[in-house]
């Protein structure tokens, strides 16, 4: 494993992750993308104007 980098940083990225079910927290209102974000865009972008 000496100029192996691949094999030697393995155990530190590759790990097993839960995900989330998508279809279960829709159902609870949790939405895709971030609604606030598009809402300040919008605002500033016709402060400007």
């Amino acid at each position: 494993m000496k100029n192996n980098f691949v094999a030697k940083h393995a155990k530190k990225f590759n790990k097993s992750v839960v995900f989330k079910d998508k279809k279960k927290a829709l159902k609870r209102g949790e939405s895709k993308h971030c609604k606030k974000v598009l809402r300040r865009n919008t605002e500033s972008y016709q402060i400007a104007v």
